[in-house]
């Protein structure tokens, strides 16, 4: 298991006078890093972790054209332009390649992985240790695909309406509303969840 962290500093500055995230990432493009992780990615029994913007240094080296990641919350654009299909989430599994978001998903990420690779009772046992619970969902390529945010949701009530009753029907607002086709939309969302 190879595990790249991210880096800490600031994101603007002038780079003579300061190290900057950006300039920190383009300096680990110059050393044996990206050779090193490509040679990790290539192995069929290796694991590759990153974090933060760990992420964004393999993808800014196009070793993640392709694969699925999250970097740093302000650096997932930056990481969707060098071919990355960048998911926002705390922890993404994409095989032999799982990234974390932030810092304190590193935490998150550390526990998914005792988890896949030891199984649920060891993550239990070092979550316990840590005082830390685990938050998120851990986002993976497998189960069905979600519906697309923006898609208008399943009506709960008939799209034809019906005529209202007269106020002073006794079972009007009530389930017993006398509709043909069942509680009218008004009667309906008057109910306790009870008497739904």
């Amino acid at each position: 298991m190879v595990i790249l962290p991210g880096a800490s500093g600031p994101t603007v500055g002038d780079p003579d006078m300061v190290r900057t995230i950006p300039v920190i990432l383009a300096g680990l493009g110059e050393t044996a890093l990206p050779d090193l992780t490509r040679r990790a990615l290539a192995a069929p029994d290796t694991l590759v972790a990153i974090i933060c913007v760990g992420g964004l240094a393999l993808g800014m080296a196009g070793l993640l054209e392709g694969r699925t990641a999250v970097t740093h919350t302000q650096g997932n654009n930056v990481l969707e332009a060098t071919g990355t299909t960048v998911v926002r989430a705390r922890v993404v599994d994409d095989g032999d390649l799982v990234s974390a978001g932030g810092v304190t998903s590193g935490l998150d990420l550390a526990l998914y992985l005792l988890e896949r690779e030891f199984g649920p009772r060891i993550a239990l046992a070092v979550e316990k240790l840590f005082g830390y619970e685990r938050r998120g969902i851990v986002w993976a390529a497998r189960g069905p695909e979600a519906l697309a945010l923006g898609r208008p949701r399943p009506r709960r009530f008939p799209t034809t309406r019906v005529a209202l009753p007269s106020a002073a029907s006794p079972a009007h607002g009530t389930s017993r509303c006398e509709h043909p086709s069942g509680p009218c939309e008004p009667c309906w969302s008057s109910l306790s969840m009870t008497e739904r």
